[in-house]
């Protein structure tokens, strides 16, 4: 912050300016991405005619078939005011020195996939058909293999990446 010092001399105090640019830089686009990844999407498991990412997406919005059973969004919804706040906690942490925001981002992307994977795993409505319980001896609607809860990872991307 520009201001005279002695004998007239301006001195300029940064009072966390530069700090803030070298944390933030271009943040066009930045962000956390939480899901299943295109790597772990295409597997198409030995027992299925559908990749981990097609029944992710089966489940996620439903089909003529199969009752939607949204995993991200509900979760999502149902942390929003949480994931906000987080946000912001981890705003003042980057504009305080104290982290940087790649390093935020990655901590929030670790909570949310823990948060999507708790969802998965806790989902049990619409309940499965009495013929897909017995096919595969659990009641756990989203849970057969664990194959799609174990792909649901996060990845910090800047500028569309």
């Amino acid at each position: 912050m520009p201001g005279e010092g002695p004998q007239g001399r301006v001195i300029d105090v940064d009072k966390g300016y530069d700090h803030f640019v070298r944390s933030f830089g271009d943040l066009k686009d930045l962000g956390v991405y939480v899901g299943i990844r295109e790597d772990k999407g295409a597997v198409k498991p030995p027992d299925s005619d559908a990749t981990v990412a097609e029944y992710a997406t089966y489940n996620e919005f439903g089909t003529k078939h199969t009752p939607e059973r949204s995993f991200l969004r509900s979760w999502e919804k149902e942390n929003r005011k949480e994931i906000v706040e987080r946000i912001g906690k981890a705003t003042v942490d980057v504009l305080d020195g104290k982290q940087t925001i790649f390093r935020t981002f990655g901590q929030l992307g670790v909570w949310a996939v823990r948060g999507v994977q708790r969802n998965i795993r806790d989902i049990d409505t619409p309940p499965n058909a009495p013929s897909t319980i017995k096919r595969k001896k659990s009641s756990n609607p989203l849970i057969d293999s664990g194959r799609m809860r174990q792909s649901i990872e996060y990845e910090v991307r800047e500028g569309g990446k």
